[in-house]
């Protein structure tokens, strides 16, 4: 449960001026100016919402815009989806985030070797790793075995049919 309204007003704090917002959702620098008034109330619709276990529909909704990658902008391979969410589903995402990091971090539960998605790592970490894997295997006679997978167009092998039936 969300103890005080500490972790609301940081949700809140977290969230960047500036960035896209749906059509109709409340600017940021207004919930940045209003974050001690509307902590109280949202510490109470989130705490509801974890002690039932439910996420609320109306978070759930985004608003999906299509993002040109590369190539010919006729063709809709060539665009991947952004969804824009809204604040307060983005200040319960992180209360959620910062929680459940926690606990994975208090009870050790990820491995060394997990680079993604973590602070004070990076994909120059995880080369990092393999390199000197690969230097001590070499140096001991020990035999390596590798294997590289490209997910730059991951998402696009999705059956986006499947994954809406899911949604809902």
């Amino acid at each position: 449960m969300v103890d005080t309204s500490v972790e609301v007003i940081c949700g809140i704090d977290y969230l960047k001026v500036g960035k896209a917002l749906k059509v109709d959702d409340i600017p940021t620098k207004f919930l940045k100016m209003a974050n001690t008034v509307l902590a109280p109330f949202l510490s109470v619709v989130f705490n509801k919402c974890m002690v039932k276990g439910v996420y609320p529909n109306s978070l759930k909704v985004a608003q999906v815009n299509p993002i040109h990658k590369k190539g010919d902008k006729s063709a809709c391979t060539n665009y991947r989806p952004i969804s824009l969410l809204s604040q307060f589903n983005k200040i319960f995402e992180r209360i959620l985030h910062h929680r459940f990091y926690s606990y994975l971090e208090d009870f050790e539960l990820l491995t060394e070797h997990q680079f993604g998605f973590r602070p004070n790592s990076s994909a120059s970490l995880a080369v990092e790793s393999v390199y000197s894997d690969l230097l001590h295997n070499y140096d001991s006679g020990s035999f390596t075995c590798s294997l590289f997978i490209d997910l730059s167009k991951a998402f696009d092998t999705v059956n986006h049919n499947i994954l809406i039936k899911k949604l809902h």
